[in-house]
């Protein structure tokens, strides 16, 4: 089962009083145990543990039917591949190992593990609460787990306990290839030294390249959008060669035969370099990778690219041929919104969430290196 950064929207109620309430602590035994490995950060992996008792549905982080449930956002020693290791857990934001995330909402209601989920008999519904604060006692003997928790909410205590194995969910190599080799039709417009702010001071010629399967015909569906660099000496024309993926692009790095990473404007749209795949709902910028653009006959061209996304640890291959139509808008001021108007795509709140982790390294047995 395929695990993303889960969001929940519930109504966020506040404490009504200063003083922090007594609760009666309610003790539960937990019946299920299971745990995703999310990402990589420098010190430290993220995996989700998820805790259940009832007769509970999860599908992506959100709960359905009568029961109890516990998601937590823990931040692991690595080296552990995705097992959950046996230690003292605080919950607390940090970059530190051996933590856990409190949870938190944005300003759209959206929440963030880590919380719990409750629906007894009576209720209609489910509902969420954050963790404020706690603690996570794990011990391990091979395979079985001793689990206690400690958590508290704007409105209970928990006492919490699970005995028994944890169905673990980790891909070390990472996601499978996302191949695009489909992609035969597409558009490549030229905006000069208009494309990006400031950087025509880099001597640059920039170009958006929007790539799709033609029988679509057009770019709502999964769609490829490449921002490239050219010298501006080189004019309109469109130049066959290696574009290699920037680290990051201001008027330092911007260089001719480059190519712009995944990037995102104040408003959270799409902007630089991105594969939208609308199939699966995700969106992938590359932080490394290359694309190899050969001119072939008539309006023909080939590309063959190799885009690894960091925040997703996922590489975008693809080896195929596009006709392209070109169009010029170098006359016109364009800014980065007027560039994306073909493809105008929002990052969803729980992109932006991965996204602002930091990003995975490409793997060292990666094609990458092979270029």
């Amino acid at each position: 089962m395929k695990k993303n950064i889960f969001i929940l929207s519930f109504l966020l109620i506040l404490a009504a009083c200063h003083k922090e309430p007594r609760y009666k602590v309610e003790y539960i035994r937990m019946d299920a145990a299971e745990s995703f490995f999310l990402w990589e950060e420098p010190g430290y992996d993220v995996v989700q543990l998820s805790l259940t008792k009832g007769d509970l549905v999860e599908t992506d982080g959100a709960y359905s039917g009568k029961g109890f449930a516990v998601l937590l956002d823990i931040n692991m020693p690595k080296g552990f591949e995705g097992k959950i290791a046996a230690g003292e857990y605080n919950c607390l934001r940090s970059e530190d190992d051996f933590c856990f995330i409190p949870g938190s909402s944005d300003k759209n209601g959206d929440a963030y593990p880590s919380y719990i989920y409750i629906r007894t008999d009576g209720m209609r519904s489910g509902e969420y609460h954050l963790i404020k604060s706690g603690k996570l006692y794990v011990d391990r003997s091979g395979n079985n787990y001793r689990i206690k928790a400690e958590l508290k909410t704007n409105f209970a205590r928990y006492e919490i306990e699970y005995n028994g194995i944890v169905n673990e969910n980790y891909a070390s190599s990472g996601m499978p290839d996302i191949d695009i080799s489909n992609l035969s039709w597409g558009e490549a417009i030229f905006y000069g030294t208009n494309g990006w702010d400031n950087l025509y001071r880099n001597d640059l010629n920039n170009w958006i390249v929007y790539l799709a399967d033609a029988s679509y015909n057009d770019f709502t569906q999964s769609c490829l959008m490449l921002d490239l660099f050219t010298k501006s000496s080189d004019g309109t024309s469109f130049v066959p060669t290696t574009y290699d993926v920037l680290p990051e692009l201001n008027t330092t790095t911007a260089k001719a035969y480059s190519l712009a990473p995944g990037l995102y404007d104040a408003q959270e749209n799409c902007i630089g370099t991105w594969y939208f795949d609308e199939i699966n709902g995700n969106y992938y910028g590359p932080t490394e990778g290359y694309v190899n653009i050969q001119k072939g006959s008539n309006n023909n061209y080939i590309f063959k690219l190799e885009l690894y996304d960091g925040f997703e640890d996922a590489f975008v291959v693809g080896n195929f041929t596009a006709q392209l139509s070109f169009f010029n808008e170098s006359t016109t001021k364009a800014s980065k919104e007027m560039k994306t108007s073909k493809v105008m795509k929002q990052l969803s709140q729980a992109m932006l969430y991965k996204r602002s982790s930091t990003p995975a390294k490409a793997r060292p047995s990666s094609r990458l290196i092979m270029k």
